[in-house]
């Protein structure tokens, strides 16, 4: 039998670093899922299934012995919950982050922290990532491949936003995402969020038949997403300078005007910092295309190599191979 390629190529590190098996498939499994209308970064909804699929595999490819003592040295980090913690999450009327916080292994870290009268801080945002690290290093996802993989963290994830929309509350096994009132995700912003993945699934099948994806019949439906997202990525970008660059012309002009006429420099000191801002954030967009590689590319340093590894375990598999994941 021969080993997986995407398993045994790399050795997953034992920290979080963004370097990690874990971190670039679960970016990669991050991008896909911005494509199919998922939405939340840090804390919501698109995160929760980026830490649980990417947790999938932080500790593949390593013996028992190694497993276990980084295994230890997460939980004692909280980067890794204890039973405790993880069952306060399910909690009737929404999570208990106070018994959250209360159950962790290092109640003393700055992200535990919480105001006078225990109103716990934004940091259920990371409360919530080491729920769902805790989840996909489980060992759920032990012998599928990325895109077994990827499929069923999707559906884990509607789940549990149908059942969250409708009790407030998480159901025990599957992702969660901070419910901060502020910039968490709400029971409404569920039931929005099912909408839009309903409405993606249209564009997309009508980008089959239509749009970018017409053509893409003899693409696998990974690679027909990855297409489908590259091409966002791409209008995205340069809708993004286009704009820009008009801002900086009328700008410019605004400017010009007022000197001719000789207004006071403090008329101008509003649309010169105006005109700044749309320089800065020109030099950024461009900057971001080219850590990506180029526009039509996936987003993060490295997402086109990680999803070429991803599509040579789909050769590999098709070839009639099997794997060995320890």
């Amino acid at each position: 039998m021969q080993p997986n390629p995407l398993i045994s190529s790399f050795s997953p590190h034992g920290g979080w670093s963004k370097e990690g098996l874990h971190a670039g498939l679960g970016n990669t499994a991050d991008e896909l899922a911005m494509a199919e209308g998922f939405e939340g970064g840090g804390g919501g909804v698109r995160d929760s299934l980026r830490h649980t699929m990417g947790a999938g595999y932080l500790y593949q490819g390593r013996g028992d012995i190694s497993k276990n003592i980084i295994k230890s040295m997460h939980e004692n980090q909280n980067q890794i919950l204890n039973d405790e913690a993880m069952e306060a999450w399910y909690a009737k009327g929404g999570p208990d982050y106070n018994a959250i916080v209360a159950n962790l292994n290092d109640p003393s870290t700055s992200w535990a922290m919480t105001r006078a009268g225990g109103e716990v801080l934004e940091d259920e945002r990371k409360m919530a990532d080491a729920h769902n690290n805790t989840l996909g290093s489980s060992g759920i996802f032990d012998g599928l491949s990325f895109e077994e993989r990827y499929e069923k963290t999707k559906d884990m994830v509607k789940e549990q936003l149908e059942y969250y929309s409708k009790t407030g509350e998480f159901k025990k096994g599957l992702p969660v995402w901070s419910t901060h009132v502020e910039n968490g995700v709400s029971q409404t912003k569920a039931k929005n969020q099912l909408d839009t993945l309903e409405k993606a699934e249209e564009d997309i099948i009508e980008s089959r038949r239509m749009g970018v994806l017409r053509d893409k019949g003899d693409l696998s439906n990974l690679e027909q997403t990855a297409e489908y997202q590259r091409k966002w990525r791409e209008t995205n970008s340069l809708n993004k300078i286009a704009k820009l660059k008009d801002d900086i012309k009328d700008y410019e002009l605004v400017l010009k005007k007022l000197k001719k006429v000789g207004a006071p420099p403090d008329n101008s000191t509003i649309t010169k910092t105006r005109l700044d801002l749309a320089k800065f954030k020109l030099e950024e967009e461009r900057k971001r295309i080219e850590t990506r590689g180029g526009l039509a590319k996936l987003k993060n340093v490295r997402g086109e190599f990680w999803f070429d590894e991803i599509m040579k375990e789909q050769e590999f598999l098709k070839a009639g191979n099997d794997w060995v994941l320890q």
